[in-house]
Formats: structure tokens, sequence, C-alpha cells
């Protein structure tokens, strides 16, 4: 074609050959680029063209779900027990549940109150990280915390991230129990990232002090301030709970007091003539279960065994993110096409999708994996 060109100008007048050439030399980037662009991806040779085209057009279009890069906190745990839905993006209905992981780590980002967490899961056959909406994790204080100014959880009390910053949380005891009553302020408090913890813990029951003597409530309301001298901030309702409380300190008007719940302490400062004399009351036992069962498995069109790691994806609505990793050996059940994949089921993870969700792999990472007999 350059000769062809070449030979073009020659025939015209000599002055025309400068013209020419800045022509054919301008002419030369834009045929190099198109001879020298490799393509995306060469096609197998059990794919057709047309099939390989569409995956490779798929693959870059699956969005993928990436950790805060400055987390506030990062939270760590074996064995987890209290593993929130999963989502793809904190508005989103989840799109799977799972259990009991080898391990796994809560990424906090700087903002937690407009952010969703990042949540990584080894569950063994496959490696999972997803969106998790705050509301939906449950932290523990692994010491004692004080809430509000005057309620210190237990270590089993269940607590909700709802601020974050560089190597700190806000937690908030959302479930407040009922015998705080008129309650003017919310029971949260800030806390570094050491003093939480994924999974509870046991505390000292001497929370706030240690006790000098006991009193009773001797009225059905006690209003309760955090400081001596300051302004009530709640009351106090024993109702079928004992009445009775620790004493920590006593002034000329006020006494410190030391209540013990069911999910924590209540701990402040009280009016003297609110007390009276300890009395004997039978004791309450508590207790609670809860159940769950899987997705049914229907028949699938081919279970497979992939001897290389397979991408694994969630789609929810119209929304779809590439969530993790199939480790090689783990059987996968292939059902029909779901958006950008095949819809699969792992039966070897307690990784479930939830109703109207959807897991899938990428049609390219299973063509070649080992079939294996049906049920």
């Amino acid at each position: 074609m350059l000769r062809s060109r070449r030979s073009c100008a020659c025939a015209a007048v000599l002055a025309a050959v400068a013209a020419c050439r800045p022509a054919d030399q301008a002419e030369r980037p834009a045929q190099d680029v198109v001879v020298l662009q490799p393509p995306a991806a060469a096609p197998t040779a059990s794919a057709s063209v047309t099939s390989s085209a569409s995956s490779e057009k798929a693959v870059p279009s699956i969005a993928t779900i990436e950790r805060p890069k400055n987390p506030a906190c990062v939270f760590k745990a074996s064995s987890w027990m209290n593993v929130p839905p999963l989502r793809l993006h904190t508005t989103d209905p989840p799109f799977a549940t799972a259990s009991g992981p080898e391990m796994a780590s809560v990424h906090v980002p700087t903002d937690v109150a407009t952010q969703g967490l990042i949540v990584e899961l080894d569950l063994g056959a496959v490696d999972i990280r997803a969106v998790a909406a705050p509301k939906d994790v449950s932290v523990y204080a692994s010491v004692p915390i004080v809430l509000g100014g005057i309620f210190i959880p237990t270590g089993s009390a269940s607590l909700t991230l709802v601020g974050s910053a560089t190597g700190e949380v806000r937690v908030e005891r959302t479930k407040v129990p009922q015998e705080l009553t008129e309650l003017q302020v919310p029971l949260d408090a800030t806390a570094k990232c050491s003093d939480v913890s994924l999974k509870d813990s046991a505390l000292d029951p001497e929370v706030g002090g240690k006790a000098i003597g006991q009193a009773s409530f001797a009225s059905a309301s006690v209003p309760i301030a955090p400081t001596q001298g300051a302004k009530p901030i709640a009351n106090l309702v024993a109702g079928k709970t004992s009445p009775n409380v620790d004493v920590l300190q006593r002034g000329k008007t006020e006494t410190r007091i030391r209540w013990d719940l069911d999910s924590g302490f209540v701990v402040g400062w009280v009016a003297n003539t609110s007390l009276g004399k300890p009395v004997n009351q039978p004791g309450v036992g508590y207790g609670s279960g809860t159940g769950r069962l899987g997705r049914r498995i229907t028949s699938p069109q081919r279970i497979v065994r992939c001897t290389a790691p397979v991408r694994l994806g969630a789609t929810v609505g119209d929304r779809s993110a590439l969530i993790g990793t199939v480790q090689p050996g783990t059987r996968i059940y292939l059902y029909g096409n779901a958006g950008e994949g095949i819809e699969a089921i792992l039966i070897d993870s307690s990784l479930k999708a939830e109703k109207g969700a959807s897991l899938f792999v990428l049609p390219d990472e299973v063509r070649d994996c080992t079939t294996l007999p049906k049920p």
C-alpha cells in the first residue's frame, strides 16, 4: 500500500513529492496501532469465537468489591459465629448467608455511618469478600466501656458500629434495657479498636469499682445521673428485676450505685432518699435459641470439580459483582444462566444464596473442569 502511494506521488509533479511524504508518515502510526494491537484473549480450542467474545466482554463489566484503602479498624476472628447477611451494597438486599468461617476479618472504613463494612471470609471451600451493613454486624466490648455515661455492657451484649475515625469506633447498645426509662441520651461511646471484638468475652463483674455495701430501691422509679450533682438522664424501674444494688460510694445527699442487669451494669448517682435496705427476691432465669433451614438444592444441570481456582460472583436485582474465589477441588453445582455467568451452588460450603439472589461462576472458568456424576 505504501509503495503504491509513493508511485503515485512520483508520477506527479516533483514539487508534490514533498507534500505526499508528510501524509504518508502521518498515516503510519494509525496503521501500526491496528497491526500491533494484540487481541484481548485468545479463544480456547473448545470454545467458539462467538462464545469466547461474549465471555471476554462480560468479565470486565462485572464490578469487584475492594477493601477501604485506609480503614479505621480491622477486626479479625476465627470461627466467627455471627456472620452478617452478605451484600453487594449496603442498600441492596442480601445475596447470601454463611456460617462458621475458619477465619474472618471486618474492614471498617473511616466513615462507617455512610459506608458499608467489608467482610472477608475463609469458608474452606471458598473465600468471600462482601459488603455488610453496619447494623448487621455485632461487636462486643473486650474491656469495660461506659455508654451514655451510665451503662456498662457485659462482654456478651452486642453493640452496633455507628461511627468511626482512624483508630477508633463509636459503638451503641441499640437495644435499651427495659429497666431504663425516659432515657435522654443514646447508650453510645467512642472506643479504641483494641477495646472492641467480633467475639464476646468475660468482663470483671466489679466494673465501676468495688462494692462497699448493698441497698435496694425505695421507690418504683429512681432518677439516675452520670456524675455527682449532675442532672438525671434516666429513671430506673425495677419491675420484675431485683431492686438490690451495690453501693460503690456514699455522699451527703447522693449515693453511687451499680445495678446488675441481664445485658450490663447501670452505674451512676441516685438520691440517698431513693434507697433502702436490701431485700430478698427469687432469681430469674433467661434463655434463647434460634434455628434455620438452608436453601433446598434442586437437581443441577452439571456438577463439576476444578483443578484451578474459580472466580465467584453474586447477583441481586440488577447489580452483580465478583465476591470471591472457589478453591480447587470444591464441588460446584451448575444450573442455568444467571446474568453474567452460570448460576452455582456450593454444597461443600456454608455460603447459601438468599431468596431473590444467586451465585454464579464464569463459563470459561468451568468449561474444562471435571464433570462429576449426579447423586
